[in-house]
């Protein structure tokens, strides 16, 4: 289950393995929130009737799943 914005704050200020500062705290939950989010989508993408007319039968890895996961670069997050 993924953490709301206030429990994943809490548990960060609880480790006191790190002094954790709020901008590091709300670039590791969008990280979190963007990782799942792509998961989800990958998941659930499916393909429409026009899409596939296309593929060959028996196919069963229509979807890139890797182009869905690798879209948005976690870096970007700072």
């Amino acid at each position: 289950m993924i953490p709301t914005a206030k429990s994943f704050r809490l548990s960060k200020l609880i480790d006191s393995s790190h002094v954790w500062r709020k901008e590091e705290i709300m670039i590791e939950f969008a990280k979190l929130h963007c990782t799942e989010q792509a998961k989800v989508i990958s998941q659930k993408a499916h393909l429409t009737d026009f899409a596939c007319e296309f593929l060959q039968e028996g196919s069963s890895e229509a979807i890139d799943k890797d182009s869905i996961l690798n879209a948005y670069p976690l870096d970007n997050i700072k």
